[in-house]
């Protein structure tokens, strides 16, 4: 022990009691938690979304994301509130990408209004080129079962959704008569 001692110089900071030590290492900030998860504050910054689980294992690769998307992950971590005016202004794409961040964090379970599933838009789009094709099935006077069966079913699951309005479903209702 050649005036070496203990490397004191290494272990302050590590939750040793001595004169600069913490307690513990506070890392609020390198990462924030959401849901059961942390997000990697400089990597937002720089525009991916890093998830990393409590023991700071990765949770899935660096995922490149929107400006609009990092506003809304920033201000659900830092103020701790999420805007759904926000989030409906967003592209269907950026859409996904929040919902499944909320899934995977689990922070969906904390929103009193749960969130509109944008996978069932994407196939709404196709039901209603589908809803509009039987439609002018039955313009044309093609009035079989099957037709007329799906027409029904394809109309109110897309009313359900919010797609059609009330005016749009009692049209093509009207079409029935």
């Amino acid at each position: 022990m050649s005036g070496k001692g203990l490397r004191l110089n290494r272990l302050i900071g590590r939750g040793f009691e001595g004169g600069s030590a913490r307690d513990t290492m506070n890392k609020d900030h390198l990462q924030k938690q959401i849901g059961t998860t942390f997000v990697v504050l400089k990597a937002l910054r720089e525009g991916f979304l890093v998830l990393r689980y409590p023991s700071g294992t990765s949770v899935a690769r660096k995922l490149p994301i929107s400006q609009a998307v990092v506003g809304i992950v920033d201000d659900v971590i830092t103020d701790q509130k999420f805007e759904v005016a926000k989030y409906n202004q967003l592209t269907n794409d950026d859409k996904k990408v929040v919902y499944d961040l909320f899934k995977i964090t689990r922070y969906d379970q904390t929103l009193q209004n749960p969130l509109m599933n944008p996978y069932e838009l994407d196939e709404a789009q196709k039901y209603l080129l589908e809803l509009d094709k039987l439609k002018g099935l039955l313009i044309l006077g093609n009035r079989n079962e099957r037709n007329i069966a799906e027409f029904c079913r394809l109309s109110t699951y897309l009313y359900k959704l919010g797609m059609l309005k009330n005016k749009q479903l009692q049209y093509n209702f009207s079409l029935l008569a």
